[in-house]
């Protein structure tokens, strides 16, 4: 049975460093790195299994400014599997508390559209605190190593990521694919080289459905 070979944590983690080495992961071998993608990489049998690790608060924030967005695009073309690992009690709680403190409201319906959004290219977790949150990243890497997953059938997922990406952008699903086949993307270097230009080469977009799509995927 393939073992976690290491876990690579990002410098910015804070107190969580600490916990994963001591405690959480105090049997494996752990290194601190910058990471300019995800929070924890768990290595083993030539695979990487990111988490982009959110506290509940942290989550909502960067549902707002579009973050973890972004940060899911990012990394999907980094790693082999990625997931978005919440630590939150109280979900709600935390949004009623957040509309206070800021006067921004986000609503339930924002935060599931986020979510469904998300699993389309990849999965967000939950857990209620730290310690069940860590041990879930552990056996949800450690079942992908050991090539049984666990919580998401990864079949259903194409294995390029750009295309994943694209598809879960509402009102472009349909087209993902012609336009990844078309322009031949296959990483976020080509994605963010596309021009409105490029997507009228593809059949059936106009200048003005490709001005749309880049300001979809920007």
């Amino acid at each position: 049975m393939a073992k976690i070979k290491k876990v690579i944590i990002d410098d910015r983690e804070g107190s969580r460093i600490r916990y994963a080495q001591l405690d959480a992961y105090s049997d494996i071998e752990t290194e601190v790195q910058h990471l300019d993608y995800g929070d924890y990489i768990f290595i083993g049998n030539n695979t990487s299994v990111c988490f982009e690790y959110k506290t509940a608060s942290d989550f909502l924030s960067s549902i707002y400014n579009k973050r973890l967005h972004n940060q899911v695009s990012q990394n999907i073309t980094k790693y082999d599997y990625t997931f978005v690992m919440v630590e939150a009690f109280n979900l709600e709680k935390v949004r009623q508390k957040w509309f206070y403190q800021t006067g921004i409201e986000i609503t339930p319906e924002q935060i599931n559209g986020t979510i469904a959004r998300i699993n389309t290219a990849s999965t967000v977790l939950f857990a209620q605190t730290r310690s069940q949150a860590f041990d879930l990243m552990y056996r949800q890497a450690f079942k992908i190593i050991n090539n049984k997953p666990f919580l998401y059938k990864f079949g259903k997922k194409s294995s390029n990521p750009i295309l994943n990406y694209l598809s879960s952008i509402k009102g472009l699903n349909a087209q993902a694919e012609l336009i990844v086949e078309t322009l031949q993307l296959k990483n976020l270097d080509d994605l963010l080289a596309v021009t409105v230009e490029d997507l009228t080469t593809v059949h059936g977009i106009g200048k003005t459905r490709a001005e749309q799509i880049l300001k979809k995927i920007r």
